[in-house]
């Protein structure tokens, strides 16, 4: 059964990459769609249209990183859920991720229906990792 999609947000500082996953939010049926480069204006924007879903990359312009905003973010709303989209593979960054909040964790070299999955899987309010980083179910 799918899962009926609302507004998201997504904080990445590289455009490309920003409008790549803005294209398949609303190829998933998402309303609005804000994108920052930071976390510049992003707590406002999320007052503003109250997103279902954010997608968050760790590796961010300015003082904050994505983990810190993930926090902030989880502090401010329980419901909203979050995925940490990143290069790094270490586990150290996937257990920061979910200790600040995330509901999801996918690696930037994961194919687009990953990408899909992950943002499926967490809609439903279950946890995500990617399958780069699970051996037989756990972490590696």
């Amino acid at each position: 059964m799918e899962v009926q999609k609302g507004n998201a947000v997504i904080i990445e500082d590289f455009s490309l990459i920003a409008e790549a996953w803005k294209e398949v939010l609303e190829g998933m049926g998402f309303n609005k769609i804000l994108i920052f480069e930071s976390e510049v204006g992003v707590f406002l924007g999320v007052e503003e249209i109250k997103p279902e879903l954010m997608l968050i990359d760790i590796n961010l312009k300015g003082r904050s990183n994505g983990i810190e905003i993930t926090q902030k973010i989880r502090e401010a709303n329980k419901d909203v859920k979050i995925i940490i989209l990143t290069m790094h593979l270490e586990p150290f960054f996937v257990k920061s991720a979910f200790e600040a909040g995330a509901n999801g964790f996918v690696t930037k070299n994961s194919p687009i229906d990953e990408l899909r999955l992950a943002i499926n899987t967490v809609l439903k309010g279950e946890k995500y990792i990617c399958g780069a980083l699970k051996c037989d179910d756990k972490l590696c």
